[in-house]
């Protein structure tokens, strides 16, 4: 944010003119600056959002692996590791094909199988890459240079997530049928 030249109040600091006055604006600040750097006009700091270790867990159990590759990935671009960010997107979808691969080939030899389990499965590794690797809400909390997303953000690209799951799911199934691996029931 900056301060209009003509009327003083808070604007973005890409404005070209005053949305109150209509006043035009000179550039408050050189080019090189970031937008997470402050200057004497700035009144606050641009943040990068972060998914706190409750949002992925609670994105990933509602969402599914997708999800979780999601917010682990989008949380290493935030923290600038871009590796670990394009490992994190090839392991997650190769972890999410051949999950849903086996499961479904397993599932007519185990019927019985709790396969509420397989929550399990794929929560335990992205809660174990969130907290080794990643910020604790307190650290994110405390940061002068990133925020917390929001909740709601959270449970729409949770649910948004577990419909793409539940299509990957689909594709999967009916490539295994029709390499004739598995019926369709």
């Amino acid at each position: 944010m900056i301060i209009c030249n003509e009327c003083g109040k808070n604007i973005h600091h890409t404005a070209i003119v005053c949305p109150r006055c209509g006043a035009a604006q000179k550039e408050s600040k050189p080019d090189n600056l970031s937008p997470a750097i402050s200057d004497k006009q700035t009144s606050t700091f641009v943040k990068k959002k972060m998914y706190s270790p409750t949002q992925v867990g609670l994105g990933t159990f509602l969402g599914g692996p997708l999800a979780g590759t999601y917010f682990l990935k989008r949380n290493f671009d935030s923290l600038s590791k871009d590796i670990e960010s394009k490992k994190t997107l090839i392991i997650g979808l190769i972890f999410s094909v051949a999950m849903i691969t086996v499961l479904l080939i397993l599932k007519d030899k185990f019927p019985n199988f709790p396969y509420f389990s397989i929550v399990a499965l794929y929560m335990a590794p992205v809660m174990l890459v969130n907290k080794q690797n990643q910020l604790t809400k307190e650290s994110i909390r405390d940061s002068s240079e990133y925020d917390f997303q929001s909740n709601w953000k959270v449970l729409g690209l949770s649910i948004a997530w577990f419909i793409a799951f539940l299509g990957m799911t689909i594709m999967i199934s009916a490539v295994l049928y029709f390499m004739g691996i598995k019926k369709l029931v």
